[in-house]
């Protein structure tokens, strides 16, 4: 009796809101679904979880981030406006930051304005429980900037507090199946043949950053406690294209030294 209270008390909002946006009230949902699961974990004995191995992720480079942009949230039916403007916001600050999902959830309106006007975000790291400084490019101001309309579509017009949620700021977990989501529909519509997902972009950034400066310098300026953490980016440090240019390289030399052999 106590649990079926339990699951009629967690129900009972989403049936109320049943009216209400669609995109929203699937947003409501899966956030109550992942509070009553964390609550059962807690009655349920613990097992040790095998981690599931994940494909590796492209980054979004320069070449796709317009792409990416352009198409963001096109792929939604209800409020499309919104979740425009959410996704441009948040693909620019990604691609120029390279922020963890879990620290786009929580910017309001005034921390982005005062990112802007310091050319800095001062963020509280939520993986690491510290606080970081993310110093912005003149290139990122000016593309904040530009995305005027996409604020007020976002803080004034649906009168967000947080860049995605009214009242408070949506779960990881939704947050970055949205982000997918988009991102997928985005790759089938233009034929992108690669592992796109809401962390392509740091890597990406990281991955720049590894080029030009020493792998202390890339932990500080992206956030990592340890360069461990840096230092697993090295496997992004070469492109797609530069591997190819080093096995052409590599098959002529052999090729070379079939024929000399050949003539003997």
């Amino acid at each position: 009796m106590v649990i079926k209270q339990y699951v009629e008390d967690v129900i009972q909002p989403v049936s109320e809101s049943i009216n209400s946006n669609v995109d929203e009230l699937r947003e409501e949902f899966f956030e109550e679904m992942e509070t009553l699961n964390k609550k059962i974990d807690l009655l349920l004995p613990k097992v040790r979880k095998q981690r599931e191995i994940q494909l590796l992720r492209d980054p979004v480079n320069i070449n796709l981030f317009p792409i990416f942009f352009t198409n963001a949230g096109n792929s939604f039916k209800y409020t499309k406006d919104l979740k425009q403007a959410q996704l441009r916001i948040t693909y620019t600050i990604l691609y120029h930051y390279g922020l963890r999902i879990n620290e786009i959830r929580h910017l309001t309106e005034q921390d982005i304005v005062t990112a802007i006007d310091a050319a800095q975000f001062n963020l509280v790291h939520h993986k690491t429980k510290k606080t970081n400084i993310h110093v912005l490019s003149k290139k990122a101001i000016r593309d904040l900037k530009n995305l005027k309309v996409e604020f007020t579509i976002v803080f004034d017009k649906y009168k967000y507090k947080f860049l995605f949620g009214k009242h408070k700021p949506i779960i990881e977990k939704s947050l970055i199946r949205i982000v997918n989501q988009d991102l997928q529909k985005t790759c089938e519509k233009n034929n992108i043949p690669f592992n796109i997902k809401s962390h392509s972009f740091r890597i990406n950034m990281i991955t720049n950053l590894l080029k030009v400066t020493s792998v202390q310098n890339t932990a500080n300026i992206i956030g990592h406690a340890d360069i461990r953490s840096t230092m697993g980016y090295n496997r992004y440090s070469r492109s797609k294209t530069e591997i190819q240019n080093l096995l052409d390289q590599l098959e002529k030399k052999i090729n070379s030294k079939l024929k000399i052999i050949q003539l003997f």
